[in-house]
Formats: C-alpha cells, sequence, structure tokens
C-alpha cells in the first residue's frame, strides 16, 4: 500500500477529518488510491487515508481555502513551510494537491 508521510501536529486534524488535504512536489498518488498515513518510515500507520483528487497547481496558485485544508491558519503560513521544505521551488513550480479523507484510524498494537 502507498504511504503519505506528515508531521505529527497533523495527526489530531486528520483523524479530526479537518485536514484534508495536502500539496506535495512529487506525487505518485493517483485518485481513488488509498494510502497509509505516517509520521515516519519505521513507525506503523495510524491511518488509512482515500484519495479523493490529485490535482497539478503551481505554488502561486494555492489560496487560503487551500491553507485551511492543509491544515494551517493562513496562506502565508503554508508558504513558509513549503519554502522551508523546498527552498529551490519558486512560485510557478508545479505542486500536486492531493485530497484524501480519513477512512479509518488503525489501532496502534501493543507490543509483546
Amino acid at each position: 500500500m502507498k504511504q503519505l508521510m506528515f508531521k505529527a501536529r497533523f495527526t489530531p486534524l486528520i483523524l479530526a477529518r479537518s485536514k484534508t488535504q495536502t500539496i506535495r512536489a512529487h506525487s505518485g498518488i493517483r485518485e481513488g488510491d488509498l494510502v497509509q498515513a505516517r509520521c515516519q518510515y519505521h513507525q506503523p500507520a495510524w491511518a488509512i487515508l482515500r484519495v479523493i483528487a490529485v490535482k497539478s497547481v503551481k505554488r502561486s496558485e494555492l489560496s487560503e481555502a487551500d491553507a485551511k485544508a492543509d491544515g494551517f491558519e493562513t496562506l502565508a503560513e503554508l508558504q513558509k513551510a513549503l519554502t522551508r521544505i523546498h527552498p529551490l521551488l519558486g512560485a510557478e513550480c508545479e505542486f500536486f494537491r492531493i485530497e484524501f479523507e480519513c477512512m479509518t484510524r488503525v489501532a496502534r498494537q501493543n507490543p509483546r
């Protein structure tokens, strides 16, 4: 199953279904895919997400609505995060808007 990595601060927002998209510089994700949500590769998934849409978008075309759906208070905060993660990708660079819904929370298994 494909995976999407998220910063830990987004976990409660995704589980509460208030974060419903992510902006990525690269995407092997397709509409209809089921993906595991994780914070790190070596940690277990904490949710299964269904991808609703994947759309190409220039960074300059992102809106306040995109910021809210992505778990940010403002577009400026989203842009700041994108600059920190992708410092060489400017306003006219292509990103991917991945819209998703949280299908199920994955129960954490107790170690034996």
